[in-house]
């Protein structure tokens, strides 16, 4: 495993590359019918995505609902 995580590196700009990436972000629409038969429909339209690439945190957002907010981390899910 250690040759196949060398050459991802390796592959993707070296290790400077990777350590000076703090975070990745993305805008989101997400939706369908389970959405919808729970009542929720287009409360993730307009979400924001952003993920810790050295830490186990995930955080999801949207302004389209109710200005939620859910962190996701190794130890818990909270949801604001």
């Amino acid at each position: 495993m250690q040759g196949l995580l060398a050459l991802a590196i390796e592959s993707h700009g070296r290790q400077d590359r990777w350590s000076a990436i703090r975070s990745i972000t993305a805008e989101l629409s997400i939706g369908g019918a389970l959405w919808e038969i729970k009542g929720k429909a287009g409360i993730l339209s307009d979400a924001h995505y952003e993920a810790d690439v050295h830490v186990q945190r995930a955080t999801v957002s949207t302004l389209s609902f109710d200005q939620s907010l859910i962190i996701m981390k190794k130890e818990s899910t909270e949801t604001h």
